[in-house]
């Protein structure tokens, strides 16, 4: 009977794939729906919904949806150049680390051209700086495309990073800060914030104010919006989003003189088998926050990019589906992902890579100070600490290191807390 009744399901779990034209049927069987109606957390936006409902208000999850598919997918591709000295044209089943460490930063790219509040909507064409992104990021070798796989490998050498073999969150923030510190897409740069021996990382107070020097032209005006504001409604007014930034100004596209944008990566190990039960409610705190770009993790040796959560469930896009590498640099049109997919968030793995975009010093500052308020509600586990020592005093961190394009590394330029 219960076999019947399995089958059954299955069944119309198939017609109704089919009637919807879904890309799989796993989609609806494996997790690629959202639980019910409670509030859901979006890369810092809340779409607030009713936790005794079955499912969000419509208006709510077409919100919610036009938000997600807004994000650029990056999945294993097949038929590109090869790689270095080898054969390979294709990264499906070594690929997803990298992947999802493309996806974080394409989120921070996107966000800092066209703000939080752009929505990539169907049958829109594209804007102009939504395929220059996507030029990054293509899968050809040459210097236009240093985020995409073949400057990834050709860079990363030194971090570990191998065609054909998986690699974890920690090298791929190294990888990451090395390119776009020495590239400067969109005049980005990568605070690397890590802890190489063990325990929680640190960041140092003392030395904010050369955290936001890092943002260059980037002036503190009186009215400048800092992210601890009261909150703001943006463009999802109406349709159940709260986020803290209101109106968010893009950095200026890809033109010279546009405003300077830090992302800060910090690199964690949260555990041995599995996440520690004490970091949980902190991992869904921090994809609250409004400078969340989201977690680069998953389960082990398949790497997933975490950008929400529902109560216990985390929602992900999974780049494990192989697509025909783009047909020229510019074409995002194979960069979007309409299913949303889920897991609960006690089956992640406990390597993994956290996120933040901020466009100000002042956010810069908030995000230091929601560390901080973090690390104080720990009860002794935090995710990251903040100390006020001297630079060079015990746990000081270290000195700024400039990445040149060559990989030598010499005073200047950027941070890596240590």
């Amino acid at each position: 009977m219960r076999e019947r009744v399995l089958f059954a399901v299955k069944h119309s779990l198939y017609s109704m794939a089919k009637a919807l034209g879904l890309r799989k049927l796993q989609d609806y069987i494996q997790g690629a729906t959202v639980l019910s109606g409670a509030p859901l957390v979006l890369l810092g936006e809340t779409y607030q919904g009713d936790a005794a409902s079955s499912e969000l208000p419509s208006d709510v999850a077409d919100a919610v949806l036009a938000d997600f598919a807004s994000r650029l997918w990056m999945s294993y591709r097949s038929g590109f150049p090869a790689i270095g000295d080898g054969d390979l044209t294709t990264d499906a089943g070594w690929g997803c680390t990298l992947r999802s460490g493309q996806m974080l930063v394409a989120q921070a790219l996107v966000r800092h051209a066209l703000g939080r509040q752009w929505r990539w909507e169907p049958g829109q064409s594209s804007p102009s700086e939504l395929a220059e992104v996507a030029a990054l990021f293509w899968d050809h070798p040459g210097e236009g495309h240093p985020l995409g796989l073949h400057g990834l490998c050709a860079k990363g050498g030194r971090h570990g990073v191998v065609a054909g073999r998986w690699l974890g969150p920690w090298a791929l923030c190294n990888v990451l800060a090395e390119i776009v510190n020495s590239s400067r897409p969109l005049g980005l740069r990568v605070v690397l914030v890590s802890e190489p021996g063990g325990g929680a990382p640190f960041v140092n107070r003392e030395r904010l104010g050369e955290y936001c020097a890092l943002f260059e032209g980037a002036e503190r005006q009186e009215g400048d919006k800092k992210a601890s504001e009261p909150p703001g409604v943006g463009k999802g007014e109406g349709k159940g989003v709260k986020g803290d930034l209101g109106d968010e100004t893009p950095g200026g596209g890809l033109q010279e003189g546009g405003r300077a944008g830090v992302v800060v990566l910090v690199a964690l190990m949260l555990g041995v088998n599995k996440v520690n039960p004490a970091y949980l409610p902190q991992l869904k705190e921090v994809m609250t926050w409004p400078q969340s770009l989201g977690i680069v993790g998953g389960r082990p040796s398949a790497s997933l990019y975490f950008v929400g959560h529902q109560e216990e469930e985390v929602i992900y896009l999974d780049p494990h589906e192989v697509q025909p590498v783009a047909s020229n640099p510019g074409d995002a049109s194979s960069y979007q992902c309409r299913v949303l997919r889920h897991m609960p968030i006690g089956a992640i793995d406990p390597s993994l890579a956290i996120g933040f975009y901020c466009r100000t010093p002042g956010e810069m500052e908030d995000l230091v100070d929601r560390i901080q308020g973090l690390e104080e509600r720990a009860q002794g586990a935090p995710l990251v600490t903040v100390t006020s020592g001297e630079p060079g005093s015990a746990r000081g961190g270290l000195g700024a290191v400039e990445v040149e394009a060559d990989g030598d590394a010499e005073q200047g330029d950027w941070e890596v807390l240590s």
